[in-house]
């Protein structure tokens, strides 16, 4: 069999985290796919090239970036980039078409498909519509309307959709999406390999001086953006120290807000807090091994695929009440609060630092960590795709 992956944004912003490999193993469950022709939306690069043993990356060149013009020459790099995915469709006989996220690849993939009748899957990794209300930013030339139009175009027009959570599902057919037509399935880890991290260093070593050595460490890793509320993580933490002052947080990650949250970080004189900065998977591993409570106080995801790793990694999780992340983190397997709620934070945080607690959490963590591990996740996707094939015939 053979794919065409039209992808939601360049390869070289996968290859700046790190994450070549994920393309391999999310997009070729048990390598079930001889070819995989990956059409870049738009890119600095002209041509071709390979990535790994299987994949072959098809650039779409955009010669400026940055300014209205760059704006208006990606936009038309996508229907370069469906044009292309055309001709490699009918080139290499492609069998099926997957795009990421409702726009870019969704959408490209939707063109795709209406010019070579080649099913094309979109792929759900998020409430966009709370992402987009949340953070203020639209996909689509930065206007709402324009952004949810495109979206509920590509969601029910595509052949079929791959989503995260029962949520997500819910938010496809709620978008057009025929329930038939909908297969969930979500991300996934390697506990073994991700576990499997270089001995490191003692812990203030590790990450720095500014955390103590005497006291428990949490550790937030994500994105420093109004998503992830890392603003609400630091007012908890602040409460939390009036009656725990031997705690120490590592905030591992980088983002827009980070001056904020240094500026926070010096007012309130939060003398242990580190930051990290964006650090490789290897070292993330090692920070979240030598430390004793995970928290994310994010407002939206798609599924949380950092909760998986902190299961991965014996942590407790502290983190928000919300709808979209269940599949990995509930009341039973962390300890959960309002988002934005700084008090409800600071309380659940103070009961994650008993140890009885943080043996049950880890626990019941292993369940969700045996549900979502990769052995069993890649049979369901390469399943789902193979079913796809048959129906086309």
């Amino acid at each position: 069999m053979k794919l065409l992956l039209a992808a939601s944004a360049p390869v070289s912003a996968i290859e700046k985290k790190g994450n070549v490999d994920s393309i391999e193993q999310i997009h070729n469950p048990n390598s079930m796919f001889e070819e995989i022709h990956l059409l870049e939306p738009y890119s600095e690069t002209r041509g071709r090239d390979r990535l790994g043993e299987n994949i072959v990356v098809h650039h779409t060149y955009v010669p400026v970036d940055g300014c209205f013009l760059g704006k208006v020459l990606k936009g038309l790099a996508l229907f370069a980039a469906a044009l292309q995915g055309i001709k490699l469709v009918r080139e290499h006989d492609i069998d099926v078409i997957r795009g990421q996220k409702p726009f870019i690849g969704g959408f490209v993939g939707l063109l795709v498909q209406w010019f070579t009748g080649v099913p094309s899957i979109t792929s759900l990794h998020n409430d966009y519509d709370r992402r987009q209300q949340i953070t203020g930013n639209h996909d689509v030339f930065g206007l709402k309307w324009v952004t949810e139009a495109v979206e509920r175009l590509t969601i029910s027009n595509a052949a079929y959709t791959f989503v995260l959570t029962s949520y997500l599902r819910e938010y496809a057919i709620d978008h057009g999406a025929n329930e038939e037509d909908v297969y969930i399935l979500p991300n996934h880890i390697d506990p073994d390999t991700f576990g499997a991290v270089p001995d490191a260093p003692d812990r203030r070593e590790l990450i720095g001086d500014e955390v103590r050595s005497d006291g428990e460490l949490l550790v937030f890793v994500g994105r420093l953006e109004t998503q992830k509320d890392p603003m609400t993580l630091l007012r908890g933490f602040e409460l939390l120290k009036r009656e725990h002052p031997e705690v120490s947080l590592v905030i591992v990650g980088d983002g827009s807000l980070r001056s904020d949250v240094e500026d926070f970080i010096e007012v309130k004189e939060l003398s242990d807090v580190h930051l990290t900065g964006f650090v490789d998977r290897t070292r993330v591993a090692q920070i979240m091994g030598a430390s004793d409570v995970f928290v994310l106080p994010t407002i939206c995801e798609g599924l949380g695929f950092v909760f998986i790793e902190a299961h991965a990694m014996d942590l407790p999780i502290v983190t928000t009440d919300i709808p979209h992340t269940k599949i990995v983190v509930h009341e039973d397997n962390s300890l959960q609060f309002t988002p934005r709620d700084q008090v409800g934070l600071a309380e659940q945080l103070e009961l994650a630092l008993d140890e009885a607690k943080q043996q049950e959490l880890v626990a019941q963590g292993k369940k969700a960590l045996d549900r979502l591990s990769t052995g069993r996740q890649h049979d369901r996707v390469e399943a789902a795709f193979r079913e796809i094939a048959e129906k086309r015939g």
